[in-house]
């Protein structure tokens, strides 16, 4: 609960193609999955509330799918630079989300950072039951997983990566206890 609806206010008055849809019912995968009908462009780019992504993110997650080349396409994530830490193996990197390698014919995703066509995300859908909100993560694997699995077609962004700014009580003996 924040000011999210005021700023998206503001913002649709110069930008009209803005539409904030209000969902009451909690979860991420079941917000998604209500909002895509909405969608009337070929592309969606998702990415989450604590990342910061460089000024071209939208153009180049986007442009594998626009271009015809991809249906979906995987980015790059890396944590912020001041969360650091010297002890933070890949495993613990990845369980915060870091994901730096999408090289290969079977990049995966990650939904800080992913893009998806419409057609795609549409077909696919996000289950439910799983998700930030619900039972647990994993939702934008699954999704990801899912693509493929209907011979949908996956690239790795070659673009710059986002940064994730997660809260660094994350960060914590207890919390990286219960990775």
């Amino acid at each position: 609960r924040d000011d999210t609806g005021e700023v998206l206010a503001r913002f649709s008055s110069r930008w009209p193609m803005l539409r904030h849809l209000d969902d009451p019912i909690a979860g991420r995968s079941g917000v998604l999955n209500r909002a895509l009908p909405q969608l009337a462009g070929r592309a969606v780019v998702f990415t989450d509330d604590d990342v910061h992504v460089p000024v071209s993110w939208v153009t180049e997650m986007a442009a594998p799918i626009l271009d015809g080349t991809a249906d979906g396409v995987c980015g790059r994530i890396v944590l912020a630079d001041h969360l650091d830490r010297p002890w933070l193996t890949p495993h613990l990197r990845a369980a915060l989300a870091e994901f730096v390698d999408v090289s290969g014919d079977l990049p995966g995703m990650v939904g800080a950072n992913m893009a998806a066509s419409r057609e795609a995300a549409m077909a696919i859908g996000f289950d439910e039951e799983l998700g930030p909100g619900e039972r647990g993560f994993a939702d934008d694997v699954l999704f990801g997983w899912r693509m493929k699995a209907a011979g949908f077609r996956l690239v790795g962004s070659t673009g710059p990566p986002v940064e994730h700014h997660l809260d660094s009580d994350r960060l914590t003996y207890a919390a990286m206890k219960s990775l």
